[in-house]
């Protein structure tokens, strides 16, 4: 949706189609296939909105863009924190495994961001203080994490 509200901030008011999903989400290419033929053309008061949309977003210059129920909003650059430490532990866990279970939550919803995203902000908690790490952790399979432990 993003990328879309982008084009159509470039395009101006050059006719174009679009097509509808049905659910946010990852789509199979079956899905996709069976999506094409169902393009509409976009009309100027649907492309108005989408472009003030943008226009919106960008002056908030936040770090990221996330879908909240229908509506994609600025998030600051800790929004996904409380999810990446509700998969930490207080046991040693592969750093790709919280990132692997972060991804899973994007699963059947809207797919939020990637492993690298994920992957940094783990390294700033730990940098933090709120995980304790071990190994490198630069690399994603190559350090462990978990809660800090109790003295």
């Amino acid at each position: 949706y993003a990328g879309l509200l982008w084009w159509l901030s470039r395009v101006g008011d050059a006719p174009c189609s679009v097509v509808t999903v049905p659910a946010p989400g990852l789509l199979t290419a079956d899905q996709m296939i069976a999506l094409l033929g169902s393009e509409v053309v976009l009309g100027p008061g649907e492309r108005a909105r989408h472009q003030n949309r943008w226009q919106q977003l960008e002056r908030e210059n936040a770090p990221l863009r996330v879908i909240e129920g229908e509506e994609l909003v600025s998030a600051q650059i800790d929004y996904f924190d409380p999810m990446l430490l509700s998969f930490a532990t207080s046991n040693w866990q592969k750093m790709a495994l919280i990132v692997g279970k972060a991804l899973g939550e994007f699963y059947n919803g809207p797919y939020q961001t990637g492993d690298l995203v994920l992957a940094a902000r783990l390294r700033a908690l730990a940098d933090d203080g709120q995980l304790e790490w071990r190994g490198d952790l630069s690399e994603i399979r190559a350090c462990e994490l978990r809660l800090p432990q109790a003295n």
